[in-house]
This record gives C-alpha cells, sequence and structure tokens, in this order.
C-alpha cells in the first residue's frame, strides 16, 4: 500500500489500495470528532432500534473518506458482526436462564441467509460501476428509511 500527501488535506493521507484484478483505489482516513460522534449515534440508533451501524458507517466511509465501496462494505460488515455477536451472546445468556429457549429455526435461516449472500453480494457488486452502486446503496437507505418512518405511525 502506498502513501502520498494530498494538498490541502488537513494532514489526511492518501492510500492506495491495488484489488485483485490490478484496479488501484485512492481513499483517506482519519479518525476525527465527526467520525467519533457518527460512531456514537450510530450505537445509540443500534442500542434504541436494532438497525443503523453498518448503514451508517457504510455512508461516512465511502462519501466522507472515499473509501471504495466494497472496502466500506467489508469495514461495516465486520463491525455489526462483532456487534451481533457480543448481542447474541448476552440475549442467549438471559434466554437460558429464564428457560425461554432460542428459536434455533430462526437463527439457521438467518445464518444461511447470511452465508449465501455474502458469497453472492460480491460477485453481483464487482459488475456495476462504483458510483450506480453508491447510488443504489443511498436509494435503499431513503427507501427503508421512508418505510420505517412510516410504519411508526
Amino acid at each position: 500500500m502506498e502513501r502520498d500527501r494530498v494538498p490541502g488535506d488537513r494532514g489526511r493521507e492518501t492510500k492506495r489500495l491495488v484489488d485483485r484484478a490490478g484496479t488501484q483505489y485512492d481513499y483517506r482516513f482519519k479518525f476525527g470528532a465527526t467520525e467519533a460522534s457518527v460512531s456514537a449515534l450510530g450505537g445509540a440508533f443500534v442500542g434504541l432500534t436494532g438497525v443503523g451501524l453498518g448503514e451508517i458507517m457504510t455512508t461516512l466511509l465511502a462519501v466522507k473518506h472515499r473509501f471504495p465501496l466494497h472496502l466500506g462494505t467489508a469495514t461495516s460488515v465486520f463491525v455489526v458482526a462483532l456487534t451481533v455477536l457480543a448481542a447474541a451472546l448476552t440475549h442467549s445468556y438471559f434466554l437460558f436462564q429464564n428457560d425461554l429457549g432460542l428459536p434455533w429455526n430462526l437463527v439457521l435461516v438467518m445464518v444461511l441467509a447470511v452465508l449465501v449472500g455474502g458469497q453472492i453480494a460480491p460477485r453481483l457488486a464487482s459488475k456495476f460501476s462504483e458510483v450506480f452502486l453508491k447510488r443504489a446503496l443511498v436509494t435503499m437507505f431513503i427507501f427503508v428509511g421512508f418505510i420505517m418512518v412510516w410504519r411508526s405511525f
């Protein structure tokens, strides 16, 4: 990974990532007050509603820091996976403490869906341009946000 300075970029270093196909991506990242605030807000949304952190972090990384969309998505998926693991362990503990049991049929379906989707999505995403994927991502978030607001009334 090469590092180059970009003039007027307030000390952020531009990093270069080269994927297997030889495509070069330049991005920058500095974890500052804005990123900490967005992360805290995302964490609050996750705590209140169970959604938000992955969507907020993917958008922040892709738009503000110019991460390649697949790198931003992979980073968010990793963070969300750790969050989900911690939440699942906590919920499982309380379920078993109260003899409520765990809905294993739901767990199995969700795990299989994530495994299959995780294999299909990168191959499908490579067929589209970065600009198209960013626009599709924003459109999807707006649509889902609209549905969530609509259903809350």
